[in-house]
């Protein structure tokens, strides 16, 4: 029951999130301005103007915004209308540029979501064994446990003390694969797998993997990209994220007959 409660929240979570992202783009349409102050002598037309383009080259597609009570003219991209191709030309562009930091975040959260919450709480603890409300008490431990090390790991990210190499990052995120075997081996109470100490072990690095990884990824990604795409990177991200939840979740339902198997 708590498998099943813990993916349809999930899941649920996961469906809003993105449904929220596509209203928010393509029905609301909220746009952004980007606009660049600069010094610009009228009678200078060679000046560099927008990153390689002069003044006498800027493309018809721009929309000029002059202020003549400022010594400094404002020049501003007005932005396209947003659709469903243009997102998705923009999106391959975002990963494709990332040195695959966001295909490890979204795989990162991925791995997660297909064995947390649901098979990392089908077992249980043997010290909670004759307390009431034992599995109660045991899903308390592992949430405090999780949060707990999550939180460390994304400390760690952060911190200037733990930064690895990007390709470090993304083997990393593929090794976070084995803990989809390490909980089943758990749920099924294979040999030394479902004794306690293995149990939390195995939670505390899940979890300290997790904010690491995912913290790493998120923080190094938008470095990889010049400076003028680092906003859309990091918008992205936070929709990786929740992609990688989704399909995480999703997963996890196709996986309900082998966890059920594993509660008999």
């Amino acid at each position: 029951m708590a498998f099943y409660s813990a993916i349809l929240f999930m899941s649920i979570a996961s469906i809003f999130l993105i449904m929220c992202f596509f209203l928010h783009v393509f029905v609301v349409r909220k746009s952004i301005f980007y606009i660049y102050y600069l010094d610009w002598d009228v009678a200078d037309q060679n000046r560099p103007l927008l990153d390689g383009f002069l003044a006498g080259e800027i493309p018809a597609d721009f929309n000029l915004i002059k202020s003549p009570n400022m010594n400094k003219r404002s020049i501003a991209l007005r932005p396209k209308k947003e659709s469903l191709s243009n997102f998705m030309k923009m999106a391959q562009r975002n990963f494709s540029s990332t040195e695959g930091l966001l295909y490890a975040l979204l795989y990162c959260f991925m791995i997660t979501f297909i064995v947390f919450p649901g098979v990392a709480f089908d077992t249980t603890l043997s010290f909670f064994s004759g307390i009431p409300n034992s599995y109660g008490w045991f899903i308390v431990f592992i949430n405090t446990i999780y949060s707990i090390f999550d939180t460390v790991g994304r400390k760690m990210g952060a911190s200037p003390l733990f930064q690895l190499s990007n390709l470090t990052i993304k083997v990393l995120s593929l090794t976070r694969t084995l803990f989809i075997a390490t909980f089943f081996l758990i749920a099924f109470a294979v040999w030394y797998f479902a004794k306690d100490w293995f149990i939390i072990t195995n939670m505390v690095m899940f979890a300290l993997s997790h904010g690491y990884v995912s913290t790493l990824c998120a923080v190094k990604a938008p470095g990889t990209v010049t400076e003028e795409h680092r906003g859309q990177v990091g918008g992205f991200i936070g929709i990786t994220l929740t992609l990688g939840i989704f399909i995480g979740s999703t997963i996890a339902l196709g996986l309900t007959p082998l966890v059920n198997m594993a509660a008999k």
